[in-house]
């Protein structure tokens, strides 16, 4: 077994999510020291909320296994925690492949209207997949990385990691700093994805929350087609995780379709209480009836399903974004991970690999580099770098999940429409956030926009 490490932390992640983490995890096994802790909010997808459900590829509890292996070898079994019953304490218990509590089958559908009824065709599929609650996920991770610094403090050594929040004034210190899921200031991407709407912010509104009903363990991702009142069509994307054997609870997340509007009638005014309760009762109705298209079943059914609290149905926004810098001021740089490094669409199956499992995995191959003698300067640009090439990928994979079929027909007055109601909800999703709401936004003009279409139609000859 090896001496303490010296007090000083070698890595420092400030605002740590999954992908700081498992750079603690990995940094520990190097024989390094660190410092971070979960940020403000409890563990979780910060973007899908608190019930959120990762599925994860095989590769992730291998991962975590290997991790088990090189701190046992490093550290010896005194080394390492144990649980309360003084049982090990492995990391790889988390995603046990052959618990069935935790794998299933995967498949991704897509949806077409043709000649009047839906075509389904299977576009992909995953023969075993981890199905794991995202907050239990993260929420061992730091309970494992907890009880190394309890046990070195019980022992009266240094202890080798600090499990706290640690100030960017502490960066100096560390040989490498790592911001993640930390405040920074968003550049949304905007695409141009040649369906008639001209470059356009890539933005996506979905509801999610959890059902106690049993879904089996199938995890399903559909593309499916939605119309609105004029029989214009649109794309959305659902996403349905079972927990357990039984796939009960369900999480369930399901987009909005980009014409939608939750209308609390004049009643209620945009931005007040009532208006926002109002919206929340809607909210909850498009959610029963996205699931019901989805599993198939009535939606009174599943409306007596519904879970309230923490895991009832939240309108989230989401968009793809990079940073364009970071909220770190003064003498500490620092590579951004996780979230904080940007990210793509949110139901992509990318999502819940790339901070962890990727990001998390550089970082171990930044301190091999440090062993093997690699300038520290360089070392850290290379992990720059690949941890960029990494959410790029994410990225460029769920462009296409922002794209709407192709609607060269819409003249200004039906893009006017579309952005009132990307903006009416917007400032609900903000509201149900807990975070400053854009101002609701003005109402159309119905009569100017139906002029404008005469006008439009009347140059064209006749299309919408």
């Amino acid at each position: 077994m090896e001496e303490s490490m010296p007090e000083r932390p070698d890595l420092l992640v400030l605002g740590a999510g999954g992908a700081g983490a498992m750079a603690m995890l990995w940094t520990l096994a190097a024989g390094r020291r660190a410092a971070g802790g979960p940020g403000a909010a409890p563990p979780g997808d910060p973007v899908l909320g608190p019930g959120a459900m990762w599925c994860l590829p095989l590769g992730a509890h291998r991962q975590l296994a290997l991790l088990d292996r090189l701190l046992r070898r490093r550290y010896g079994p005194g080394g390492v925690p144990v649980r309360a019953d003084g049982s090990p304490w492995r990391l790889a218990d988390a995603l046990d492949p052959a618990d069935p509590a935790w794998t299933g089958p995967a498949v991704e559908t897509g949806e077409e209207w043709v000649d009047g009824a839906a075509r389904v065709t299977v576009t992909g599929t995953w023969p075993t997949v981890l199905r794991v609650p995202a907050a239990e996920l993260l929420e061992g991770l730091w309970a494992y990385l907890a009880a190394v610094e309890a046990l070195d403090r019980r022992a009266g050594r240094p202890p080798r990691v600090r499990v706290d929040r640690p100030a960017a004034a502490d960066g100096p210190g560390a040989e490498l700093v790592l911001l993640d899921d930390a405040p920074v200031v968003v550049e949304p991407l905007v695409l141009d994805h040649g369906d008639g709407r001209g470059p356009t912010a890539a933005r996506t509104h979905l509801i999610a929350g959890v059902l106690d009903v049993p879904v089996g363990p199938l995890a399903r991702r559909r593309v499916a087609p939605a119309f609105d009142e004029d029989h214009d069509e649109y794309r959305v994307r659902q996403v349905v995780i079972g927990r357990g054997p039984t796939g009960a609870p369900a999480w369930l997340a399901v987009q909005v379709p980009e014409y939608h509007v939750f209308d609390p009638g004049p009643a209620a005014a945009p931005g007040s209480p009532r208006s926002a309760a109002a919206v929340d009762v809607l909210v909850r109705r498009l959610f029963v009836a996205a699931a019901a298209e989805l599993l198939g079943r009535p939606e009174a059914e599943l409306d007596a399903a519904v879970r309230g609290g923490a895991d009832r149905p939240r309108l989230l926004s989401a968009t793809a974004w990079r940073p364009a810098h970071s909220a770190l001021t003064g003498p500490v740089a620092a590579v951004r991970v996780g979230d904080a490094a940007g990210g793509g669409h949110p139901l992509h199956p990318l999502r819940a690999v790339t901070g962890p499992f990727r990001h998390g995995l550089r970082v171990r191959d930044y301190w091999r580099r440090q062993a093997a003698g690699a300038d520290p300067r360089e070392s850290t640009a290379v992990l720059e770098r690949e941890v960029a090439a990494d959410t790029a990928e994410w990225i460029d994979a769920s462009a296409a999940d922002f794209a709407e079929p192709p609607q060269w027909h819409f003249n200004a007055g039906c893009f006017a429409e579309l952005a009132y109601a990307r903006a009416h909800r917007e400032h609900f999703a903000a509201l149900a956030a807990g975070r400053p709401a854009p101002a609701h936004p003005a109402p159309l003009d119905e009569a100017a926009l139906d002029e404008a279409a005469l006008d439009e139609a009347a140059l064209d000859g006749g299309s919408r």
